[in-house]
C-alpha cells in the first residue's frame, strides 16, 4: 500500500473545490449538502486534532467508498451530487483548514532544530542564531502557500 502525503492530494482536493464553485446552480445545493455531510463525518472519523499529513494518510487509507454511500443517502434523488471528484475533494479541502499545521490557506512547516548548544558545565550556550530567550524555546516555522 502506498501512503499518500499532503503534497500528493492537495491538488485533488483543490480540484473538488473548483468544481463545486463552478457547479450548475440547480445541482449546487445538493452538492453543498453532501459536502457538508462529508465534513461532519470527517470530524467524527478523524477528530478535532490532526495535521495535514494525517488527513492525507486517512484519505488514502479509508478510500472514498464511504463517501459515495453517504452521498447517496444525503441526496438520493440527485445523482449529480454523487460525483466523488467534486464532493470528496471539496470536503477534504474544507476540512484541511482545521488542521493544526494549516492557517490562512497555507500549510505551516515546522523545521527540525539542531540540538541545543551546551556551555561548559552543561548549561545552554547562547546560540548565534538566537537573539532572545524566546527563540530558544520556539521552533522556527516557514509558511508554504499552496
Amino acid at each position: 500500500m502506498v501512503t499518500l502525503r499532503f503534497d500528493d492530494v492537495i491538488g485533488l482536493w483543490r480540484e473538488g473545490q473548483r468544481r463545486l464553485a463552478q457547479a450548475d446552480p440547480t445541482v449546487k445545493p445538493a452538492l453543498e449538502r453532501v459536502t457538508d455531510a462529508i465534513v461532519d463525518e470527517l470530524r467524527r472519523r478523524v477528530g478535532a486534532s490532526f495535521t495535514t499529513e494525517e488527513l492525507a494518510r486517512y484519505y488514502g487509507d479509508a478510500g472514498t467508498d464511504w463517501i459515495f454511500d453517504l452521498a447517496v443517502r444525503v441526496a438520493p434523488s440527485t445523482p449529480e451530487a454523487w460525483d466523488l471528484t467534486t464532493i470528496a475533494g471539496a470536503a477534504f479541502a474544507r476540512y484541511v483548514r482545521e488542521a493544526s499545521d494549516y492557517a490562512g490557506g497555507t500549510r505551516i512547516i515546522r523545521e527540525d532544530r539542531p540540538a541545543p548548544l551546551l556551555a561548559p558545565g552543561g548549561r545552554r550556550a547562547q546560540s548565534p542564531l538566537s537573539s532572545s530567550p524566546l527563540s530558544a524555546s520556539s521552533s522556527p516555522t516557514r509558511r508554504i502557500t499552496i
